[in-house]
């Protein structure tokens, strides 16, 4: 299958879309468009439409570029990939016109789901959203639309023979939601974080992370823990957990149903539901190593039978046929 892929790399060599376009490259015959949404080659690409909300822009993809793309590439699909785009809606006729599939992906549901998917999900033949929440709650039932969890690549994010600087790793920015549990963490374990723009606290402090620094870094501790929450206050089963299990780290995040549905509880992933039982459970954890290589071992093995992009690919594109 000949599939066209506009997306853009907010997060460089580690940005999910990065990610899943290399995976996408062994399951198709893939054409990667780079539509630099992140600097000053936008324009070249896209349309910024402020006509909505007046503060978060629909990104029109030119229909000149989309036009020579196809006549150039002859794709069976287009996927739209994240980042506020969509295709015109001169360019969907078009498109159904000359029998082209087109699939929209948002990455960032339910936190843009107003400004983004309400307003051109149902224009695709196939919308997929990373939310639960959003696929039950937000978007109508007569869109095309179905979930597609986080993942990721063997090809960016693998174990790798370094020491283990650190009990418990925290990669990620600073929110003020994060800082007491962050704080509490590192009264009793080793702790390493690596982003922006977090206070001293008594964990060792990295800055920002990308590209191999990334896979470093994630690779530098025992446990990885991951908050669940969005900016906008939802819970979501965040991308860190499928780099981290690619890792063979121990997955840690809080109590919620949905990350169930990907690794199994207390086998595969560690869940708390206060802090108390997280310090209990993490105390345990670090003094037996045993239990610690069970949890990172089975992770591992569920993140490469079941959560790589390639899979989650090749679901995708055998829906179309």
């Amino acid at each position: 299958m000949k599939v066209l892929h506009f997306g853009a790399y907010w997060q460089k060599e580690n940005d999910i879309v990065f990610a899943m376009v290399r995976d996408l490259a062994k399951v198709s015959d893939a054409l990667i468009v780079d539509t630099h949404l992140y600097d000053d080659k936008k324009s070249g690409y896209v349309m910024d439409d402020l006509s909505y909300n007046g503060v978060n822009p629909v990104r029109w993809l030119k229909d000149d570029v989309v036009d020579r793309y196809v006549k150039m590439f002859e794709p069976n699909v287009i996927v739209v990939n994240a980042g506020g785009m969509s295709l015109s809606r001169n360019m969907f006729s078009e498109l159904k016109r000359l029998s082209i599939k087109t699939v929209g992906i948002s990455l960032s549901d339910p936190d843009v789901y107003s400004y983004n998917g309400n307003i051109y999900a149902n224009l695709f033949d196939y919308y997929y959203t990373n939310s639960l929440f959003s696929y039950l709650n937000q978007y109508k039932k007569e869109v095309n639309i179905d979930i597609l969890p986080f993942a990721a690549s063997c090809d960016i994010h693998q174990p790798l023979d370094i020491p283990k600087k650190h009990d418990i790793i925290i990669v990620g920015g600073y929110r003020p939601d994060r800082k007491d549990l962050a704080a509490l963490l590192a009264q009793t374990f080793n702790v390493g974080i690596y982003g922006q723009g977090w206070p001293h606290m008594g964990a060792a402090l990295y800055g920002n992370v990308n590209g191999v620094a990334h896979l470093i870094a994630l690779n530098s501790g025992r446990m990885y823990i991951s908050f669940s929450r969005t900016s906008a206050g939802y819970t979501n089963v965040k991308v860190g957990l499928f780099e981290a299990a690619a890792c063979r780290l121990c997955l840690v995040t809080e109590n919620f149903q949905e990350v169930y549905n990907y690794f199994e509880k207390d086998k595969e992933i560690v869940t708390y539901t206060d802090n108390r039982e997280l310090l209990d459970k993490l105390s345990f954890i670090i003094r037996n190593k045993n239990a610690l290589d069970s949890i990172s071992d089975r992770s591992y093995s569920k993140f490469l039978a079941e959560h790589t992009w390639e899979k989650r690919w090749t679901k995708i594109l055998s829906k179309i046929g």
